[in-house]
């Protein structure tokens, strides 16, 4: 099995847009261990999306008979942010979690 999620750092947030202080960007997080139903503007406002923890996600697939084979919290690379500058603020958090499991047995 492969999934991909949104990173549970950018569903956990109560306010979920970036924040500049002192010349910096950074993404808030709180409201992290708050598993549950966010509504959030993403394309069209009103989108239900379902927050859970990295451990959610890991122990769900354990539990149910699944090896975990790699787990990425993907974001784009230096020489990808080199031909598409504006995603440099996309290096810090990541942006997905990315799951490759087998089933066992």
């Amino acid at each position: 099995m492969v999934a991909t999620v949104e990173h549970p750092i950018f569903s956990a947030p109560r306010n979920d847009q970036w924040k500049e202080e002192d010349g910096y960007s950074f993404w808030p997080l709180d409201n992290y261990l708050n598993e549950g139903e966010r509504v959030r503007p993403w394309f069209s406002a009103g989108v239900i999306k379902y927050h859970r923890t990295i451990g959610t996600y890991v122990n769900t697939l354990l539990d149910n008979s699944f090896q975990l084979v790699r787990l990425i919290e993907w974001g784009p690379d230096a020489e990808q942010v080199v031909k598409h500058p504006e995603w440099a603020k996309e290096r810090d958090p990541p942006m997905f979690l990315l799951f490759a499991a087998d089933a066992i047995g």
